[in-house]
Parts: C-alpha cells; structure tokens; sequence
C-alpha cells in the first residue's frame, strides 16, 4: 500500500533488486530549529531529513483532497449499489472504507450519491486482486471493476489519487499497514539528485552541500558536502524526503553511495520523526578509502514499526574535524541487508564458466562483502 526509498549506480545484483525508491511530495512543513537526540538542526523548515523540494516535479501530484466537499461511496453488489459504505478521506489524495465480504466475485464502483459528480471504473472490467494497487485510466462512468474475494473476512477498499490518476486496492482489513498513508506518502523513489536545483540542505555551522556534477561521471549529478575547517566534528547535514522512511522487516537499512577522493573515515546516518527526540536512531558505516563510489548500509533494524520516519541526517567523518575535505553522495534508498552477510552458497566454489575458458574451472569467484562503485555509473530504474 501507498508506495514504498531510488536510483542506483552501477549495482551489485543484490542492491539492485533492492533498489526501492521515494517518491517526492511536499510534507506538511515543520519548524526544524532544535536539537534532535543531541544532533543540532539549524533553520530551514520541512518534515523530513531527505527531502527533494521541486519547484517543477516530473510527475504531476494531485491535489491533497480531490474530491473535497462531495462525498465519496464503495458502491457495488455488495452492500446493492448503495452508499452505506461512505469512504473517509485519510490524507495525500487517498480514501478508505472497511466492509465484510463474504467469499465470491463482486463488481463494484467508487462514485459519488449522484453518480454523476463522480463515478470511477475502467475502460473495461478490470479486476482488482486483492492486495494489488491497480492503476485505472481515469475515465469516469466507465464499466464497472471487480475483485474476487477467496474467503470471508473484513476488506478495505483504498482509493489513491496521489499520482493523478485513481488506483483503487483492496486488502484484508488485518493486514493493512499499522502505518497507513493517513499522514504522508512513503518514501518510495531513490534520491538522486538528478535535478541540478530545487533541493534544499539544512547544513551546520561550517558544512556545505550542493548539487554538482559527479567527478568521476560527469553525466551524473550528486551532492557534494564540504566539511571546512573547524568544522564540529559531530556536524553534519539535514535533507527532508517529503515522505515517511517505508522500514520494513525485510528493508530495515537505507543504503547511500558515497565517495571520496583519499582516506577512509566513518559515515553516521540519523532518523527521526518530527520533533520526537525520543524517535532518533542513529547508524554508521565505514567509507574504505577506495577513491571510488562505496555503497554504505545503515541499520535501522531498530525502527518502530507505525513511527514516521520522516528526516535524516548525515555526518561525515564522524569525530573529525573539519579539514576543508569534500565528499559526495548519491542515491540515498531503503534497502535490505548489505549483499553478502552470508556466502549464498557455503563452501561450495563458483566459477565463471564459459566459451572465454573453454568452460573450465579457471576462473573461482572470490567472495566479498564489500560494494563499490565504479565509473561510468548509472541510476537505477524508477
């Protein structure tokens, strides 16, 4: 439901299936001059750490309440067509309704009393399976849709319009999120920073970050976050999302590529939701020094599932500081584990085989856990 953290460099085959992304909308602002769980927050106003304010968007967003003074109904086989079942408005261009349904096929609308004022279906019958955000084509007074229902339970009929276009979800009422979208979208679109302008960095004292062109691929864009000198060691940088952090149990780590051009030194990532001190968890990870781009992993494992994760914070070299020194990041996205926590195969060696050593056992794999990033890069599909 609702979406789920972006576009990668070249990656692994892990991270790459891994890829989720944050999809861009504009929060709820808020007043952000505090300190949060001992992290200093200077000025700006937002909702979230990572976030990507544009003054054009790609994707046009509708309006928060699109259908703001005409009452929304479930009409369909199973409550006769009527509007016993109004659907309450719950925030970012979506609506809801829970009914109980016994096992069987039901065609249904969502419509206005008037059918007229409003009246969704498809083009033609489309069935919504239960459990499947399904995109309509818009067209009003259209057939109507339908859903199977294999087994009697409670189900709740979602309508988002958040993409401009209705894509109506059916699910069990139980097995909606214990954070529905009634606040804001999650996060589901990698940050990537591929507008040159339109973002907006809430740096310490004595810290700058940028958008620039990637200095090992100059047909990508990254931010680039200059540490100068006397700058406090803990200092760091605030990006709001427009969104909440979509953990789950299996996507509990955000990775970020980083870069570097010299030493190693260590990358601490904070979260948080609002104001909430309390909400704060903050991770690390340890840039190698490669002087190519590294895939970091930051384990928020710890989250508290239904708590809005709306900002983050990211500090670099951690307990230095400030030399003047830069360093570049790209692709912030929510992600699994690091590939490799565990060799998949055991002990069993894998090779490349094939026509280039006449199929022969030459060439073993060599296990790693590590994630770099070399040049050409390129941004992983949305």
């Amino acid at each position: 439901m609702g979406g789920d953290i972006l576009r990668s460099k070249s990656l692994s085959h892990n991270s790459y299936n891994r890829c989720r992304a944050l999809r861009a909308a504009q929060p709820q602002l808020l007043p952000l001059d505090r300190v949060v769980g001992g992290l200093p927050v200077h000025g700006g106003r937002g909702g979230l750490c990572l976030r990507r304010r544009r003054p054009a968007r790609r994707d046009p967003l509708t309006a928060d309440d699109p259908h703001a003074g005409t009452s929304l109904y479930l009409r369909g086989g199973m409550n006769s067509w009527g509007t016993d079942n109004e659907m309450a408005f719950i925030g970012r261009a979506r609506y809801r309704t829970a009914i109980d349904l016994e096992a069987g096929d039901y065609q249904f609308k969502l419509a206005s009393e008037d059918w007229s004022t409003i009246d969704i279906g498809a083009a033609d019958t489309t069935n919504i399976e239960v459990g499947v955000p399904t995109t309509l084509d818009a067209a009003g007074r259209a057939p109507n849709l339908m859903t199977t229902i294999s087994e009697a339970d409670s189900y709740t009929f979602t309508l988002d319009w958040h993409r401009g276009v209705p894509a109506p979800t059916v699910l069990k009422t139980a097995d909606v999120p214990a954070d529905p979208v009634t606040q804001m979208p999650v996060l589901v679109e990698p940050v990537n920073f591929e507008d040159a302008s339109g973002y907006e960095f809430e740096d310490d004292a004595s810290i700058s970050t940028m958008v620039v062109a990637d200095p090992l691929d100059a047909g990508n864009m990254a931010a680039r976050t200059t540490r100068n000198v006397g700058a406090d060691p803990e200092g760091g940088t605030v990006y709001r999302v427009g969104g909440a952090i979509a953990f789950s149990d299996d996507d509990n780590h955000l990775a970020v590529d980083v870069y570097r051009d010299g030493a190693a030194g260590t990358v601490a990532l904070s979260v948080g939701s609002g104001n909430d001190a309390a909400s704060v968890l903050t991770a690390t990870a340890e840039y190698s020094g490669s002087g190519a781009w590294e895939t970091l992993y930051f384990d928020f494992s710890g989250f508290i599932a239904g708590t809005v994760y709306d900002w983050l914070k990211i500090v670099f070299d951690q307990g230095v500081a400030g030399d003047g020194s830069d360093w570049y990041w790209d692709n912030v996205r929510v992600s699994g584990p690091p590939p490799g926590t565990a060799p998949p195969y055991g002990s069993t060696v894998v090779y490349v085989r094939g026509s280039m050593n006449g199929w022969s056992t030459d060439n073993a794999l060599t296990y790693s856990t590590a994630s770099i990033r070399g040049s050409p890069r390129t941004k992983c599909p949305r």
